[in-house]
């Protein structure tokens, strides 16, 4: 078969957006020695082969006879047979696996809170796309002229100055419909069990990495490092009454985060004040927002990523949540208050690198599909 691309170099793929391959009139052609000397001499002259996917390759075969060594290729063996769907062709000279594929193949690699931030991005209405410097120009040169195109929906998210961020709108690249019957099929395969369990986290399509980051914390239960909050829906819509539309000029409303459950009045958070969060709501749009949500019975609750960043913020939240939900917040124990340290650490990295296979690779590990 082609040069397909797996595990890390897939999951880059797959978080480039369409725009960025515009800009490439062709990439290196892996089918043929000349073109794998060709990466080799890129990586060395410090140029991006494959703009921001990065070296090692990762690349999926057959054999252990397709694999050789090299510091700019790692191979993984699949040996067992591929269902139709799991490989994508490409216009590009070579082929990458499916979104839930790769994070099948990486299931290995990450842990299960790492899982569950990849499938709140895939998701969901949002990816990171961390591009080299030579590709930030160039998009900005674009959306300064005003002839950045949206394609297949993806479209940049900018700052007040109207320059690029690091964050794309574009639809979801995988429902529950799909990631169900996936785990169905390849029932018996290592890692679909993890994959099964990270997706008990998803509570929803998330907008941005800040909700999936406060859904997490919030919505997991205390062993795992959450708090416990359920239940717990992200990016819920919300028909407006009467009274909430002359107030909001809206019919509905679609709200970050719903919490229910308590003897309160259901909860509403709204994340706010970040770049990663669809850029920047207008003050009064917010204002109007929450005074039409809060006629109709709801309780608001703005947040900011710093009232979550670290275990005394994360306290008086989940203590002020609590209360507005009139539920009982009982003492977390040493080892429940250890979770949590994990799952704020693991939450902390920068989202482009989740997905990095760090160490080394396993000798050769083979991936066996058993029947």
């Amino acid at each position: 078969m082609c040069a397909v691309f797996s595990h890390t170099s897939a999951l880059q793929y797959l978080r480039t957006p369409p725009q960025v391959h515009i800009l490439y009139e062709h990439y290196p052609d892996l089918d043929y020695e000349q073109g794998k000397r060709q990466v080799v001499r890129m990586a060395k002259s410090g140029e991006a082969p494959f703009g921001a996917i990065s070296l090692p390759l990762h690349l999926l075969v057959s054999s252990r006879t397709d694999t050789y060594e090299s510091e700019s290729f790692h191979h993984h063996v699949w040996s067992g047979e591929i269902d139709p769907g799991l490989i994508r062709d490409t216009d590009y000279g070579f082929s990458v696996t499916s979104v839930l594929f790769t994070l099948l193949n990486l299931a290995s690699w990450l842990t299960e809170a790492q899982i569950t931030m990849l499938l709140y991005e895939f998701m969901g209405n949002f990816t990171v796309y961390k591009p080299t410097k030579e590709i930030r120009k160039a998009l900005q040169g674009h959306i300064k002229a005003g002839n950045l195109a949206t394609v297949d929906g993806w479209e940049p998210s900018l700052d007040p100055e109207g320059e690029l961020t690091d964050l794309w709108k574009r639809p979801p690249l995988v429902t529950w419909e799909e990631f169900n019957r996936f785990v169905e099929r390849m029932k018996g395969v290592s890692g679909v069990v993890r994959l099964e369990s990270a997706a008990k986290n998803v509570f929803g399509c998330a907008a941005s990495p800040f909700e999936a980051r406060t859904a997490m914390l919030l919505g997991m239960t205390r062993r795992r490092g959450g708090q416990g909050f359920r239940p717990l829906e992200l990016n819920r819509r919300i028909q407006l009454t009467a009274q909430a539309r002359r107030i909001s000029r809206k019919k509905t409303c679609t709200v970050d985060l719903y919490l229910g459950g308590g003897e309160g009045a259901p909860l509403i958070i709204e994340c706010q004040g970040s770049a990663f969060h669809g850029g920047y709501k207008k003050s009064e749009e917010d204002d109007n927002r929450a005074m039409a949500l809060q006629s109709m019975g709801y309780s608001v609750l703005r947040l900011r990523s710093e009232q979550i960043s670290d275990e005394v913020h994360l306290d008086d939240t989940a203590k002020c949540i609590a209360g507005l939900l009139g539920t009982e917040l009982k003492p977390k124990s040493e080892r429940l208050k250890d979770a949590e340290r994990v799952l704020l650490e693991e939450l902390s990295i920068n989202w482009w690198n989740l997905g990095e296979i760090r160490r080394a690779p396993r000798k050769r590990k083979q991936f066996a599909r058993r029947v």
